[in-house]
């Protein structure tokens, strides 16, 4: 098998990409396995930064030029939605040109909407524009329960109108938007944005309490206030908006992806290999870089990025996932991964999602010895939180999986990677939903990955 195969841009379609660069299908990845990474690789722009600041873009008129966007399943799902409803998009490369002037309509049809949960953002910024909107339920990872309740309370306390379906959530503000005081009984990142979406066109001053605190919040924020609207707090829990305000059309650079950074940290420790990661910045994942210098894993940071040098023996770890300024629960699964290969037994509790552990059946093909049980805390969606007792193993082994979500589908890569033998990975369509060409990244940290379409 050939290894050495190079995609010559973002918008060359690969092996692993069929038909027009709109639509992205991918079927599996076969990994070699023992192979150490080493080398540089460049960060692409944040997912859950750029779908939000695309959604952004409907509230004022006009041209806009996006400078770092990924091109992914999940920003191409988004511009189809955006197309639909009248908008021109044309993803360059990672530039993003969108004109905004010809929306024509409010309504998001359920195919649109069920392929991503960001969807819900059109709920505000709609609202926000045109004073109406429809859109089916959301779709996105199935990692357990989430409601979208949230978004609905915020958008009724600035005066909206909800009517609820089984097929359908309508919103309209027949005597417009006016501010008010919000408060979130949980920080959701989605309905924090959502919220502030219809708050920056409302009437008068809306503050936002127990409002989400994540690097991408502020990121969404600053692209705001360059538009013109005055926000203040972002990254705190106590957000203020000021409404009212003219918005206008602007070119920004989005910010580099702390999730895809924290996997490619987890995939060098995995591999035992020193790798530097350019635009990789420490302050976007203080919480993960504390657990990993703990293991043993070395980070320094420079101008242009992180150099990652992992111990030879990790120590084990007893940790917490679920929301900034914790660590993420999105990136509990690279470190279920490293834990299998630590010196002792860990502990990884999941404070936010009921089936984030799902990827783990997956895992014990390869040999994993991790037993997930229910604690007595209740999460938001009113279940038990879980906890995945680690025991490490002296190898993973390869074996024949299926990727459950975009950060389990990268855990089972990045097990892949520092398995014996050859796993193949199906299902991929996941892991292309949330990382922009992983395998060609990967190849050129010396991976031994190969991507086959059908």
């Amino acid at each position: 098998m050939d290894f050495d195969r190079s995609n010559k841009s973002l918008d060359a379609l690969s092996k692993c990409k069929k038909g027009s660069s709109t639509t992205i299908k991918m079927d599996k990845f076969i990994v070699d396995g023992r192979a150490s990474l080493e080398g540089e690789v460049t960060l692409s722009g944040a997912k859950n930064s750029a779908l939000p600041i695309i959604v952004a873009s409907l509230l004022a008129e006009g041209q806009y030029r996006l400078s770092n966007v990924p091109n992914l399943l999940d920003i191409q799902n988004l511009l189809n939605v955006l197309r639909g409803l009248g908008v021109s998009a044309r993803l360059i490369g990672n530039v993003l040109y969108l004109a905004t002037t010809g929306l024509a309509g409010t309504t998001v049809d359920r195919q649109s909407a069920g392929k991503i949960r960001y969807s819900l953002l059109l709920m505000g910024a709609l609202l926000a524009r045109s004073g109406h909107v429809r859109i089916a339920p959301p779709g996105g990872c199935k990692i357990g329960l989430r409601k979208y309740d949230l978004h609905l309370y915020g958008l009724e306390r600035l005066g909206a109108e909800v009517e609820t379906g089984d097929d359908y959530i309508e919103v309209r503000a027949p005597r417009g938007l006016k501010g008010a005081y919000v408060n979130f009984y949980f920080p959701s990142m989605t309905a924090t944005e959502n919220i502030i979406l219809a708050a920056v066109m409302a009437e008068g001053e809306t503050v936002l309490n127990n409002a989400q605190r994540d690097p991408e919040i502020v990121d969404f924020v600053n692209f705001l206030k360059t538009m013109g609207a005055r926000i203040s707090g972002a990254g705190t829990g106590r957000i203020i908006v000021e409404g009212g305000r003219k918005l206008h059309p602007v070119d920004y650079t989005v910010m580099p992806d702390r999730m895809e950074l924290i996997t490619f940290i987890a995939a060098s420790a995995a591999t035992r290999g020193e790798i530097f990661i350019r635009s990789g910045r420490l302050k976007d994942i203080e919480p993960e870089a504390r657990v990993l210098k703990g293991m043993g894993i070395s980070l320094y940071q420079d101008g242009e990025g992180l150099m990652v040098r992992p111990a030879q023996r990790f120590s084990p770890i007893n940790i917490e996932a679920q929301i900034w300024p914790y660590l993420h629960s999105d990136a509990q699964p690279f470190f279920t991964v490293l834990a299998c290969l630590a010196d002792g037994t860990s502990t990884i509790t999941d404070l936010l999602y009921d089936k984030r552990f799902v990827y783990i059946g997956e895992l014990s093909k390869m040999g994993a010895d991790v037993q997930v049980v229910e604690t007595d805390f209740i999460i938001p969606s009113g279940k038990h939180a879980q906890k995945a007792i680690i025991t490490p193993v002296k190898t993973l082994k390869g074996a024949q999986l299926t990727a459950t979500d975009i950060r389990g589908g990268a855990a089972m890569l990045i097990a892949a990677l520092a398995a014996e033998g050859r796993t193949v990975v199906s299902n991929i369509q996941q892991i292309d939903r949330g990382y922009e060409l992983i395998d060609k990244k990967l190849r050129k940290l010396g991976a031994h990955i190969e991507c086959l379409g059908r």
